[in-house]
């Protein structure tokens, strides 16, 4: 017989059966049940068992219900519908008024969550993530007035939000994403004051954020993305000391940024990606220097980088590609000197390359293409150390490719195509090993119409004309089949 908290430890990690609903079970070869339990509810806790599976696939022994007592079992996984008897458990009416866990997650369950769910008063933690319950949310959850934590993520349900979970001013997480939910989020989310975490994304939610939602002080960290929600983006949110994190991307969202967002000083990561948002980007919106994560990417913003975005020093993650910025790229980015991803690409950019972005020492994701940048690549690009991925193509660069370029020994894949490079390609590229430990065909392959634009480059490489000095490249058929970078 396994140890009892080994097994205990076991059961709460594994367990999704009226096992794991705490109720310290025995489990041993005995078809008897204590005849203290209603021949209704035998049945429904047989019914259960029978749904259950060692994992090897064999099947669950016979089982006796005693109390403050769990004996040796291997853990199972649980299948088909959460009988509804689950609440009406009279004679454990002892037991039941103490469970505080429920975790059933990551298993196959199926059908509706069962409203008598709702009796369990005592619940703080209901868990029903990751299996295949389908249905609604039902209204009588809303009852569980103790609940701290609800997370019923990546299943089926369908239908709306119960209005009535504003009732449930203890909650602190809710976690409904990944479901099939529909109409708006209910006015009363964040009503206790309680709410820290809520995660709503990829369902079919549409509306407004509601108004107390909007001003929930608590809140730490809200997920909107992959919905319909609607409402102007200035206008999103309101007072939040404590948010760090939000997501309002792939919804429609409108309007303009505004200063609004300095009114969450504690902001960490803000992405709004594929909304409708238009007009400038303001000189300042407030955002904190405790930024480490933006991404505005897939909307409509017109108009120049402001230069304060330099003021955001702690940013990890900079990514403004397919708006409709336009002018220079200021050379305050270079101020950003934990920068790690920069992606600007498909905007409207013009001038030339920031010689100065060599100052990111941590730079190793750098994206520029499908703008209008002009100029020679500069050569102090080199010190960027740690860069894997440089993409500068479809822009209207010249000059040649400078030898230096081999300093970047982490480089793995590089895009120069669709530039006016002119000169050889340098010999400097064999000694790029980076560039070899991934799988491409980018030389051998090359064509005349992935090289458009850099008429003016020479080299081996099968569309460009042969070089006429003594600088052509040479290169041997594995280092062909293996370099990673286009021209």
């Amino acid at each position: 017989m396994q140890n009892t908290s080994t097994m205990a430890s076991s059961t709460i990690e594994k367990l999704p059966s009226l096992i794991s609903l705490f109720l310290l079970a025995v489990l041993n070869s005995s078809d008897h049940v204590s005849s203290n339990y209603s021949d209704e509810e035998t049945q429904a806790l047989l019914k259960w068992k029978a749904s259950l599976h060692y994992h090897n696939h064999s099947s669950l022994p016979s089982w006796t219900l005693y109390p403050n007592n769990i004996a040796n079992s291997s853990a199972p996984h649980g299948s088909g519908p959460i009988p509804p008897e689950i609440g009406n458990l009279k004679s454990l009416q002892s037991d039941l008024s103490e469970l505080s866990l429920l975790h059933l997650y990551t298993n196959q369950l199926s059908g509706p969550i069962p409203k008598e769910i709702g009796k369990l008063k005592s619940l703080s933690d209901l868990v029903l993530s990751e299996n295949r319950l389908n249905g609604s949310i039902p209204a009588s959850l809303c009852n569980l007035t103790n609940i701290e934590t609800l997370l019923l993520r990546v299943n089926q349900l369908f239908g709306y939000i119960p209005e009535e979970i504003g009732k449930l001013h203890k909650l602190v997480v809710i976690e409904i994403d990944t479901n099939k939910l529909s109409d708006s989020l209910p006015e009363g989310i964040c009503r206790g004051g309680s709410l820290v975490r809520l995660t709503v994304s990829d369902n079919n939610l549409s509306g407004p954020i509601p108004k107390r939602l909007k001003n929930c002080k608590s809140l730490t960290r809200a997920l909107f993305q992959g919905n319909q929600l609607t409402g102007n983006i200035s206008e999103v949110v309101g007072d939040c000391p404590n948010l760090e994190y939000i997501d309002l991307s792939y919804n429609r969202f409108h309007g303009e940024l505004s200063h609004n967002w300095g009114r969450c000083p504690r902001l960490q990561r803000l992405e709004i990606v594929g909304n409708k948002i238009t007009g400038n980007m303001p000189a300042d919106f407030g955002l904190s220097t405790n930024l480490t994560f933006l991404d505005l990417s897939s909307n409509h913003l017109v108009g120049e980088i402001p230069k304060k975005m330099g003021s955001l020093t702690s940013i990890l993650g900079l990514i403004l590609k397919d708006n409709q910025l336009s002018r220079s790229i200021p050379p305050e980015l270079s101020s950003l000197s934990h920068l790690e991803n920069l992606d600007l690409s498909s905007n409207r950019l013009n001038g030339s390359i920031p010689e100065r972005l060599s100052d990111c020492p941590h730079l190793y994701y750098l994206n520029l293409s499908y703008n209008k940048l002009s100029g020679r690549i500069p050569i102090q690009i080199i010190k960027l150390s740690h860069l894997s991925e440089l993409d500068l193509s479809h822009n209207s660069l010249s000059g040649k490719i400078s030898p230096q370029i081999q300093g970047l020994q982490s480089l793995e894949n590089l895009n120069l195509s669709h530039n006016n490079l002119s000169g050889f390609i340098p010999e400097a590229f064999e000694d790029m090993r980076g560039l070899w430990d991934v799988d491409s065909k980018a030389f051998r392959d090359a064509t005349i119409e992935k090289l458009k634009g850099n008429k003016g480059l020479c080299g081996n490489v099968k569309g460009l004309q042969p070089c006429k000095t003594q600088y052509s490249i040479t290169m041997n058929n594995q280092q062909k089949r293996d370099t990673k970078f286009c021209l």
